[in-house]
């Protein structure tokens, strides 16, 4: 089973947030590269902090645009960081494996 677990319902996402103290949530399209290439990294952190932060894949989906639009994202990639449901930093565009793992060692609880 993949530590990135893949939603795409505004409410089973809000429902797991409030179940994890720190998640970091991937805003992806299909057709995007630099999304391609990101999801390999932000998989790759989640096997590095498994029990740190819950890891979250949302992909825009015919149908699911409630969701970009409740966290006001309009482009892709876009990480955003949460505390219990609370978006606590945004990052917009790719960023490479060392930035993500620098990112986020410095938001452990």
């Amino acid at each position: 089973m993949s530590l990135l677990l893949s939603l795409s319902n505004l409410s089973e996402i809000q429902n797991y947030l409030n179940t994890m103290p720190i998640t970091l949530a991937m805003f992806s399209s299909p057709d995007c590269k630099p999304c391609k290439d990101l999801e390999p990294i932000i998989a790759s952190a989640a096997a590095k902090y498994p029990s740190e932060f819950g890891f979250l894949h949302i992909e825009a989906l015919e149908g699911n645009t409630e969701t970009f639009d409740f966290y006001g994202v309009s482009s892709v990639p876009v990480l955003i960081l949460f505390r219990f449901n609370n978006p606590v930093e945004y990052h917009a565009g790719f960023k490479s494996k060392e930035e993500v793992i620098q990112w986020l060692s410095g938001k452990m609880v």
